[in-house]
């Protein structure tokens, strides 16, 4: 909130309307933030996780990679 941010992602989360509200929640509740980190950490680790032909590496990751 203070543009202290690690990443510059970290500030466009504050400064765009739909998500400020939440940033500004986690910055003033640390155990709301830990709730919801856990939260989403455990659906993470759910993820099946592509290898081998399955998966593929980006060069660009927002980009899909043109078929082979």
């Amino acid at each position: 909130m203070n543009r202290q941010g690690l990443f510059t992602s970290d500030q466009d989360l504050y400064s765009y309307s739909q998500t400020k509200d939440i940033v500004i929640n986690f910055a003033n509740n640390q155990s709301l933030f830990s709730e919801k980190f856990i939260i989403a950490m455990t659906k993470i680790g759910q993820l099946s996780v592509l290898t081998g032909s399955q998966g593929e590496i980006r060069a660009n990751c927002p980009a899909r990679s043109p078929s082979t």
